[in-house]
């Protein structure tokens, strides 16, 4: 069963905000990110329409837990800013946004392919510096289903520095993933982005990163 929530977009946005962005944040952030989620909604309004509904609640569109997050200064952001959006050349814009970049924002068509926009590509992020550090043992190693993993390197990356291509190399053989596989097959919550560096500690892996999520966008 789908559950689906009908709802007008103000309120879908007193839902959004304040998992989105803390309701303790100055108010022009607050206003800021309320246009921005307002604009994403309307850019990928029919994201999920092949499956009855249009968007859904998690961060694949935008956080949503209904009137059990309501905040009076999100609520007020809102307010203030009711119908706004942001357009390039006469669209509504992919207002696409993320955690922390990590002092690089990433280029969208890197990221998930298509055509390149103009307001979407790499550049430097100097307020965006959120740094991690994971240390990948042997339950992480044994997804690779290569046995004895021997190396992990990154052979390519993209133009803001993140993991394009890294090639794992086991006693079983080798096996290439993109930035985003080789998350995913860790898990998004320990690899935190794709901007990071590799040290081979001989039985562990310690891998040293920045930014949180995609990278693409605003922060």
């Amino acid at each position: 069963l789908d559950i689906i929530n009908n709802i007008d977009m103000e309120n879908y946005l007193r839902g959004i905000l304040p998992k989105e962005m803390s309701p303790s944040f100055p108010k022009e952030a607050l206003k800021a990110q309320a246009v921005t989620s307002r604009s994403f909604a309307l850019s990928n309004i029919n994201k999920f329409i092949k499956k009855g509904y249009n968007l859904d609640d998690t961060t694949s569109c935008q956080v949503y837990r209904g009137s059990s997050c309501y905040d009076k200064r999100t609520d007020e952001a809102i307010k203030c800013t009711k119908d706004q959006v942001l357009t390039y050349k006469g669209k509504i814009a992919e207002t696409i946004f993320g955690a922390s970049s990590g002092g690089y924002i990433a280029d969208a068509s890197e990221v998930w392919g298509g055509d390149s926009l103009d307001y979407l590509k790499a550049k430097e992020d100097p307020y965006s510096t959120y740094q991690w550090d994971t240390l990948i043992g042997d339950n992480e190693l044994s997804k690779f289903e290569l046995g004895k993993i021997y190396n992990i390197e990154i052979k390519e990356f993209d133009n803001s520095g993140r993991a394009k291509k890294i090639i794992v190399t086991g006693q079983n053989g080798l096996k290439e993933f993109t930035g985003n596989q080789f998350r995913n097959k860790l898990g998004s919550m320990k690899i935190k982005s794709t901007l990071f560096e590799i040290i081979n500690l001989g039985d562990s892996f310690s891998i040293k990163g920045k930014g949180f999520g995609h990278g693409v966008g605003s922060v």
